[in-house]
């Protein structure tokens, strides 16, 4: 930006505001008719051609030289993956650091007010711990293993204060309130009977 704003954009202002100071400085007539007698010459249309010379010069080829055509890599069984664009696993741009803490949370709590109904969100959590307990079982590293196992306690979490939330409700009253020891032992079992 610092570049186009003074090598470009603020000579162009200058030289529109006071064009026949600009043009009569023996400076900028000089190097006027350097660039004019250097696009005469045809040299900067000629892209394509130095191209070709530095093509020649350094030796560039085309892929095929340096990795094979598809049959070749093949062969050697280095074929291209043919499932490449279905298993695309895209990420997100939003930053988050201490995903499940509190201020992560606070900015997504409108969203899970949503869906109100304590026993479908129980199920979808449920689901979730299933899936990630047999993801862990799966998991071919340990640092694999360790991400699935951090998610599967955020999920225990969640399970947790939807049951305090339960409980603090107007359904169930103050009274019959658990503790966040006692709600995480009862999903743990809940989870372990399945």
């Amino acid at each position: 930006i610092i570049t186009t704003i003074l090598g470009s954009i603020s000579w162009q202002l200058v030289a529109s505001a006071f064009p026949i100071a600009f043009l009569s400085n023996p400076i900028v007539y000089i190097f006027l008719q350097l660039a004019l007698a250097l696009e005469a010459t045809g040299i900067c249309a000629a892209a394509w051609f130095l191209g070709l010379v530095q093509k020649k010069i350094m030796g560039f080829q085309y892929d095929e030289v340096y990795v094979g055509t598809p049959e070749e890599r093949a062969a050697k069984q280095h074929a291209d993956n043919p499932d490449a664009l279905k298993n695309l696993d895209i990420g997100t741009y939003a930053l988050a650091d201490q995903v499940g803490t509190h201020e992560v949370q606070s900015a997504y709590l409108t969203l899970a007010k949503l869906d109100a109904h304590y026993s479908a969100r129980r199920e979808k959590i449920l689901a979730n711990i299933k899936a990630l307990r047999e993801q862990i079982q799966l998991s071919e590293t340990d640092e694999e293993a360790e991400a699935f196992k951090d998610a599967l306690r955020l999920e225990v979490a969640a399970m947790g204060r939807i049951n305090k939330e339960e409980m603090e409700s107007q359904k169930f009253g103050k009274d019959l309130e658990m503790t966040p020891e006692e709600s995480e032992s009862d999903v743990e079992s809940q989870t372990q009977e399945e």
